[in-house]
Formats: structure tokens, sequence, C-alpha cells
């Protein structure tokens, strides 16, 4: 099965997931919110649609307590993105993109 995009408003979830491994759902929030303000229902959603995408799963620990942890590695969000990248700009070629960086950047 493909998994379906993280859009740029789940990523700060999967950041801190990366960086910090499994987490419990109030530290992922305090994480988040601690580099910015985010409404944490708004979090929740993103949470709730990143375990549906299979891009994270979601263990329980007792009645009312779940940890998190990314399945999506960073390695695999950012081939994927930097694939796409080169398919929509550079029509597939990875060397056209090398040109484009050596000439511009």
């Amino acid at each position: 099965m493909q998994r379906k995009t993280i859009t740029d408003a789940e990523l700060d979830i999967m950041k801190v997931l990366w960086e910090h491994g499994t987490l419990s759902s109030a530290d992922i929030f305090a994480k988040v919110n601690d580099e910015q303000n985010k409404n944490k229902g708004t979090l929740k959603t993103f949470l709730t649609r990143l375990v549906q995408k299979g891009a994270v799963k979601r263990d329980k620990i007792n009645e009312r307590q779940y940890v998190y942890t990314h399945v999506v590695s960073k390695q695999e969000y950012l081939k994927k993105h930097l694939q796409r990248l080169i398919d929509q700009l550079c029509d597939g070629s990875a060397q056209k993109l090398i040109e484009i960086i050596k000439r511009d950047f």
C-alpha cells in the first residue's frame, strides 16, 4: 500500500517524532508548542490523520494513554519529496536538478 502524502502542517509532528522517538500525545503537543503556538485540537487532528495514513503508529499503554512512533523514516520522507521535486521540475532527471543547482546556487 502506498502511503498518502504528509502535509506541511503534519510535518511538525513528524519532526518531533523523528527527533525524539516514541512519545505520548501530550509530549508531542508540548514539543510542537515549544516551537510554534498551535491549537491542541488541531494537533490532535493532525496526529489522527498521520495514524490513518500509516505514517505514525499508535500503541495503547492503558485505558486513556497511547504512545506514538513514526513509521515513515525521515530518509523515506526526504527521498519521496526529492523525487517528486525532480519529477515536477526536471522531467524526472536528477542530472537536470544537479545542473540547476550548480548553475544557480
